[in-house]
């Protein structure tokens, strides 16, 4: 994994993590995989707009810093293989629950959760709490004879990843956060994008968003959250009581095309068009619905033939 030259100087940690080993030798190349779908969850759906842009566009800032022969075909860009980009109940706009947090609040969740990834190093907790920190020296590759960083170098990169913001899912979830980086980007006029969206919270009356009967109970919390908080520091983005709606932890408003980009409803049975956004009908459905939990494998299965259906039509 290559972070990058400049990105790695700019937020203290090494440039190169883990070695995956593949699954798709031939990506990009003739044959059954000249083309993709990426198909992005929760924070996945933010993560595969910004790979989809990376492949075509690369990173100027990576160019500029790096000798040609030493730079990542990612950062070079000129990859046009990605068909399309689908979100389910992506955090393409960040989260107010995020935001409900504060800075304080995301730097000391991430420090609890990064010290048990750092004292789980070396331990046969390894493979349970296993974030994938290696860049920052917080865990190693687990496995029995592994060698892993000492204590106070993890302790060190514990310090550093928390300090971060523009490095750090915590920090990326909130509005502000995520807006900073929609700006940088525009949907590829050959790439299709569709944003699936669901909901279940309902008006209680008094002008708060509260959890259906149905919403997993895990969700209930966070919903009601979402539901009651109006941060005054998010009326540049348009904030209003139409943001309070949410699938249990992202508002439904933020699960739709990144704010500023060229978007329609989706109108069933039509022709999909590329560089466009397609915000799909709301559906009854929880965060973790997409995923199967909560659902019956009849509608689970139903859901994503039609979504297989859709992405034939591109």
């Amino acid at each position: 994994m290559d972070f990058g030259k400049r990105h790695s100087q700019v937020y203290g940690h090494k440039r190169f993590g883990r070695t995956y080993p593949g699954v798709m030798k031939d990506l990009g190349q003739a044959g059954p995989h000249a083309v993709i779908d990426l198909i992005g969850h929760s924070f996945g759906g933010p993560t595969a707009i910004v790979f989809a842009e990376l492949l075509v566009n690369g990173s100027r800032e990576e160019r500029e810093a790096t000798d040609p022969a030493a730079l990542s075909p990612l950062f070079a860009g000129g990859h046009h293989f990605v068909r399309a980009v689908v979100t389910l109940s992506g955090a393409n706009n960040g989260t107010t629950f995020a935001d409900f947090f504060g800075e304080k609040g995301i730097r000391l969740l991430a420090a609890a959760i990064y010290s048990a990834n750092a004292l789980a190093a070396g331990t046969p907790l390894m493979g349970l709490l296993d974030f994938h920190t290696d860049q920052w020296e917080i865990m190693g590759r687990p496995g029995a004879g592994r060698p892993q960083p000492s204590l106070s170098v993890r302790r060190k990169g514990v310090r550093a990843l928390t300090a971060q913001k523009l490095d750090n899912v915590g920090h990326e979830l909130q509005v502000a956060y995520a807006a900073r980086i929609n700006r940088e980007m525009q949907p590829s006029p050959a790439t299709y994008y569709f944003a699936f969206r669901c909901c279940r919270t309902h008006d209680d009356g008094k002008g708060r968003q509260v959890p259906d009967r149905n919403m997993r109970k895990i969700l209930k919390l966070w919903s009601t959250v979402i539901g009651r908080y109006r941060p005054a520091k998010l009326k540049e983005f348009g904030f209003d009581d139409s943001w309070l709606p949410s699938d249990g932890i992202v508002n439904v408003k933020c699960l739709g095309a990144p704010f500023g980009q060229p978007a329609r409803d989706y109108t069933e049975g039509e022709t999909p068009v590329p560089g466009v956004w397609y915000e799909m009908p709301v559906e009854d459905k929880h965060h973790m619905s997409w995923v199967g939990i909560g659902e019956t494998a009849q509608s689970f299965y139903r859901f994503y033939d039609g979504l297989r259906e859709l992405l034939d039509r591109c």
